[in-house]
């Protein structure tokens, strides 16, 4: 008997987990759904400069918040720098500039610039 109800304790748990999964899982894809419609794409066109506000990250795909302008940037690469990604290297405060017409990124950051091209990788000698 005790037998019986230790295995249903230990399937009902297994599900609860398994439940617990899904929601959450179900709730951070539309979560970021959210952020896609909320944030604008930057492409060459766009003129960007200022200080970020506010920096959320998801698998390499940055959403910065420049004056109240929600933004997003596609994962990005310098190979020169030890921090690869742009993702590893924007903090907010640190100030970001692209000219218009432009598919470069300046960020400065403790007086050092660093370059990336939206959606690119550069300097990969692989």
């Amino acid at each position: 008997m005790k037998k019986k109800i230790k295995i249903s304790g230990i399937i009902f748990c297994m599900g609860l987990i398994i439940v617990l999964i899904i929601y959450f899982t179900i709730k951070d894809s539309n979560e970021i759904k959210n952020l896609y419609n909320e944030y604008k794409l930057v492409d060459k066109k766009y003129k960007i400069e200022g200080k970020i506000d506010n920096l959320l990250v998801n698998k390499g795909v940055c959403f910065v918040t420049i004056d109240s302008k929600k933004i997003l940037f596609k994962t990005s690469a310098n190979f020169m720098y030890d921090d690869v990604y742009l993702d590893m290297v924007l903090e907010i405060g640190d100030h970001i500039k692209k000219n218009s017409n432009s598919d470069t990124l300046i960020i400065t950051k403790n007086n050092k610039e660093y370059y990336f091209k939206i959606g690119e990788f550069i300097n990969n000698e692989y």
